[in-house]
Parts: structure tokens; sequence; C-alpha cells
């Protein structure tokens, strides 16, 4: 059984496998080397009944879904930021939906308004305080 570690999270929570649990692979077998949970130490049809269990596939599936997203906002954050930082592409982000909205007809929302009116007054704030440096 290869995934005990992940067995033991869904099973007794947020559990720390250098010092609470310790599972070991040698061999080929992986196994519980060391238990310091107050619960009983599962035995190995009881592992095997919790990764069989809709709750645990339910569990490792959303696990490993949210790993992926992880990975994939880290790779997009990895390759847009050196490009443009966050307030940049907020900015992008703002003007092409205002102007989805004005080509379409869309009313946008009054929050997303309210939000627009606050960074064009704020960016404008800023372009005058460079424009003073200028000058």
């Amino acid at each position: 059984m290869r995934n005990i570690a992940s067995i033991i999270r869904y099973q007794y929570g947020n559990v720390d496998l250098f010092n609470d649990v310790i599972v070991e692979c040698v061999g080929g077998r992986t196994y519980i080397s060391k238990w310091n949970l107050p619960a009983p130490q599962p035995t190995e049809q009881e592992l095997i009944a919790i990764a069989e269990s809709d709750g645990f596939k339910a569990w490792e599936k959303e696990r490993q879904e949210s790993n992926i997203d992880a990975k994939t906002a880290a790779a997009i954050r990895g390759s847009i930021h050196p490009q443009a930082p966050v307030d940049e592409q907020i900015g992008i982000l703002r003007e092409a939906i205002v102007g989805i909205a004005n080509k379409t007809g869309i009313k946008l929302p009054e929050k997303l308004l309210r939000l627009q009116r606050i960074a064009t007054s704020e960016i404008a704030k800023g372009q005058a305080g460079k424009e003073k440096m200028e000058a």
C-alpha cells in the first residue's frame, strides 16, 4: 500500500509525519514504523478499508486537484510576473473588462465600477506626481 501517509492524514487530520507517525518504505513495502498518536494504530486491513472508501477517494481527488491548481498558479506567476507586476496585470484586466463592456453594451456591476473609479483616481494622482517631478 503506497499511500499510507495520505490515508493517515485523511483519517486522523493534520498529522506530523516526522514525529507523530513515521511511514517507511523498504523493499517496495510501505508500513508504519512509529505510531505516537493517542488513537490505536490501524491495522493493514483497516488502512485498506479506508483507502477503498468513497470518502477517502473524494478527499484524495480533491487534494490532487488542489495540488494541480497550486502548480498551475505558480507556473502562471512565474511566467507572467517577470513580464508584468501584479498591479499592471490588474490594470490590464480592468481595461479589458471595461473595453468589452463598452463594445457589447454589458452593464458592469456597481462594485466593479466603484473599484474602477478608485483605481483611475489613484492612477491619475500618481501620474500628477510624476509630472510634478518632471517640471
